[in-house]
């Protein structure tokens, strides 16, 4: 079979071929990506940085080019869902049981020889016996237990009659009594929520309150 000769003054054009992307190139530009946001997101910064690559791109390679805007959203898919459970470390599992069983009315669920699982409505309560309970809390972290408000003072008188010691003096919206358990652990029965707390915040606000739109 005779070959065509190229005529002169005539060049075979140039082939074209997209560049080879390594495995891990690839892999990357497959996920799908975070910075995906609802689009009534709004911003909550705003950051000087360069642009990223669209594909193979990272933040190390990126600052070497020209900087720009990246306008950085809230995740709209939050993984957490709430409190799963609340481990309490204490020197006595039978003290520990008659106080949040007898006193505070806690459903017992299970018990082993260094701990029990109690619950008081929705929340899972982990007794774990540790030698080390009952060190000093000098700073305001606590649980709060929800109670409602026709059984708060119920509640509240047999916190007191149990010989609980009170920590604190309710300030804040809404009945609380804040107590000792018997290892130390700082806690609160509390009649509100969350929104009961916001519109209380709204009709007297802290210092310096800013109040964010769901």
């Amino acid at each position: 079979m005779a070959h065509e000769e190229a005529s002169p003054g005539r060049r075979k054009p140039p082939t074209t071929t997209s560049p080879r992307l390594s495995r891990s190139t690839r892999r990357r530009a497959a996920r799908p990506s975070c910075w995906t946001v609802a689009a009534s997101a709004k911003p909550v910064a705003v950051l000087h940085i360069a642009s990223l690559h669209a594909v193979g791109g990272d933040l190390h390679s990126s600052c070497c080019s020209s900087a720009s805007l990246i306008v950085v959203y809230p995740l709209t898919n939050m993984p957490l869902r709430g409190i799963s459970h609340v481990t309490l470390a204490v020197r006595d599992l039978d003290r520990a049981l008659h106080f949040y069983i007898e006193v505070l009315g806690c459903r017992p669920r299970a018990r082993w020889r260094r701990g029990a699982y109690v619950e008081a409505g929705s929340l899972w309560l982990c007794l774990e016996l540790d030698s080390r309970a009952g060190s000093p809390q000098i700073d305001d972290s606590h649980v709060a237990l929800s109670v409602d408000a026709a059984e708060f003072a119920v509640t509240a008188q047999a916190i007191r009659s149990g010989g609980a010691t009170l920590w604190k003096e309710n300030r804040s919206e809404g009945d609380s009594l804040y107590f000792f358990d018997p290892d130390g652990h700082k806690l609160e029965i509390h009649v509100g929520d969350l929104r009961t707390r916001l519109e209380s915040c709204r009709e007297h606000p802290y210092d310096g309150l800013e109040l964010f739109d769901e």
